[in-house]
Protein backbone atom coordinates (compact mmCIF):
# COMPACT_ATOMS: atom_id res chain seq x y z
CA UNK A 1 0.00 0.00 0.00
CA UNK A 2 1.62 3.50 -0.76
CA UNK A 3 2.14 5.44 1.93
CA UNK A 4 0.89 8.95 1.36
CA UNK A 5 2.91 12.62 3.12
CA UNK A 6 1.32 15.80 2.96
CA UNK A 7 2.69 19.02 3.36
CA UNK A 8 0.92 22.26 3.59
CA UNK A 9 -1.12 24.06 5.93
CA UNK A 10 -2.92 23.07 9.00
CA UNK A 11 -5.25 24.36 11.44
CA UNK A 12 -6.45 24.44 14.67
CA UNK A 13 -9.21 26.03 16.73
CA UNK A 14 -9.24 26.72 20.04
CA UNK A 15 -10.41 28.85 22.87
CA UNK A 16 -7.95 32.18 23.35
CA UNK A 17 -6.71 30.62 26.80
CA UNK A 18 -5.70 27.38 24.90
CA UNK A 19 -4.45 28.74 21.61
CA UNK A 20 -1.60 30.68 23.79
CA UNK A 21 -0.40 27.23 24.43
CA UNK A 22 1.24 27.66 20.81
CA UNK A 23 4.75 26.48 21.12
CA UNK A 24 4.95 23.79 23.53
CA UNK A 25 5.00 20.37 23.35
CA UNK A 26 1.96 19.61 21.52
CA UNK A 27 1.26 15.82 22.65
CA UNK A 28 -1.30 14.48 20.29
CA UNK A 29 -2.43 16.87 17.72
CA UNK A 30 -5.89 17.06 16.23
CA UNK A 31 -5.88 19.31 13.28
CA UNK A 32 -8.01 20.05 10.22
CA UNK A 33 -7.01 21.29 6.39
CA UNK A 34 -8.48 24.48 6.48
CA UNK A 35 -9.83 27.02 9.08
CA UNK A 36 -13.31 26.35 8.29
CA UNK A 37 -13.32 22.92 8.80
CA UNK A 38 -11.39 23.77 12.40
CA UNK A 39 -14.00 26.07 13.67
CA UNK A 40 -16.61 23.43 12.83
CA UNK A 41 -14.72 20.93 14.85
CA UNK A 42 -14.43 22.91 18.05
CA UNK A 43 -16.70 24.16 20.21
CA UNK A 44 -14.57 27.15 21.70
CA UNK A 45 -13.09 28.58 18.12
CA UNK A 46 -11.90 31.72 19.57
CA UNK A 47 -8.84 31.39 17.88
CA UNK A 48 -7.51 29.44 15.01
CA UNK A 49 -3.87 28.25 14.96
CA UNK A 50 -2.38 28.43 11.86
CA UNK A 51 0.56 26.01 11.52
CA UNK A 52 3.00 24.57 8.45
CA UNK A 53 2.79 21.29 8.43
CA UNK A 54 5.24 18.30 6.89
CA UNK A 55 3.80 14.64 7.45
CA UNK A 56 5.44 11.65 6.38
CA UNK A 57 3.79 8.75 7.15
CA UNK A 58 -0.27 9.50 6.21
CA UNK A 59 -2.34 7.14 6.11
CA UNK A 60 -5.51 8.21 4.10
CA UNK A 61 -8.49 7.47 5.09
CA UNK A 62 -10.52 9.46 3.09
CA UNK A 63 -9.56 7.35 -0.04
CA UNK A 64 -11.78 4.46 -0.76
CA UNK A 65 -8.99 2.30 -2.00
CA UNK A 66 -7.04 2.90 1.98
CA UNK A 67 -10.48 2.18 3.41
CA UNK A 68 -11.42 -1.52 1.38
CA UNK A 69 -7.14 -2.38 2.41
CA UNK A 70 -8.01 -1.26 5.98
CA UNK A 71 -11.57 -3.34 6.32
CA UNK A 72 -13.59 0.09 7.44
CA UNK A 73 -16.32 2.11 5.35
CA UNK A 74 -16.63 5.64 5.24
CA UNK A 75 -20.04 5.31 7.68
CA UNK A 76 -17.88 3.44 10.51
CA UNK A 77 -15.37 6.70 9.95
CA UNK A 78 -18.61 8.76 10.25
CA UNK A 79 -20.40 7.93 13.47
CA UNK A 80 -20.40 8.92 17.27
CA UNK A 81 -19.54 5.98 18.30
CA UNK A 82 -15.55 6.45 18.35
CA UNK A 83 -14.79 2.95 19.55
CA UNK A 84 -14.18 1.78 15.92
CA UNK A 85 -12.06 4.72 15.04
CA UNK A 86 -9.72 4.42 18.23
CA UNK A 87 -9.12 1.05 17.68
CA UNK A 88 -8.34 1.52 13.56
CA UNK A 89 -5.96 4.53 15.14
CA UNK A 90 -4.46 2.43 16.87
CA UNK A 91 -3.65 -0.61 14.46
CA UNK A 92 -2.55 2.34 12.38
CA UNK A 93 0.09 4.06 14.89
CA UNK A 94 1.53 0.48 15.57
CA UNK A 95 1.85 0.11 11.23
CA UNK A 96 4.14 3.25 11.98
CA UNK A 97 1.73 5.73 10.57
CA UNK A 98 2.43 9.21 12.52
CA UNK A 99 -0.93 10.70 11.70
CA UNK A 100 -4.09 9.48 9.66
CA UNK A 101 -5.67 11.63 7.73
CA UNK A 102 -10.13 11.08 7.46
CA UNK A 103 -13.39 13.04 6.48
CA UNK A 104 -15.02 15.44 8.88
CA UNK A 105 -18.24 14.81 9.93
CA UNK A 106 -18.90 18.44 10.53
CA UNK A 107 -17.92 20.05 7.02
CA UNK A 108 -16.50 18.39 3.49
CA UNK A 109 -13.03 19.22 5.24
CA UNK A 110 -10.61 17.21 6.13
CA UNK A 111 -9.18 15.89 9.63
CA UNK A 112 -5.83 15.07 10.49
CA UNK A 113 -4.89 13.22 13.57
CA UNK A 114 -1.10 13.20 13.95
CA UNK A 115 0.66 10.96 17.27
CA UNK A 116 3.48 13.43 18.08
CA UNK A 117 5.44 11.87 19.90
CA UNK A 118 5.46 8.72 16.91
CA UNK A 119 6.15 11.08 14.35
CA UNK A 120 8.05 9.37 11.40
CA UNK A 121 12.02 10.72 10.81
CA UNK A 122 11.68 14.19 8.56
CA UNK A 123 7.69 15.13 10.44
CA UNK A 124 7.26 18.40 11.20
CA UNK A 125 4.95 21.14 12.69
CA UNK A 126 5.62 25.25 12.72
CA UNK A 127 3.77 27.53 14.13
CA UNK A 128 2.76 30.58 12.06
CA UNK A 129 0.06 32.56 13.53
CA UNK A 130 -3.04 32.74 15.53
CA UNK A 131 -5.81 34.16 14.03
CA UNK A 132 -8.34 35.46 17.00
CA UNK A 133 -12.05 35.16 16.22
Amino acid sequence: MPIESYEGRAYHAASREHAALAGRDLGAVYLSLDAETAVAESSEAEAVLVLAARLRRVLALDDPEVQTRWNVSADALCTADYGPCHSLARAARAAGYDAVRSASVKTRGLNLSIWWDARADGSALRYLRTDLR
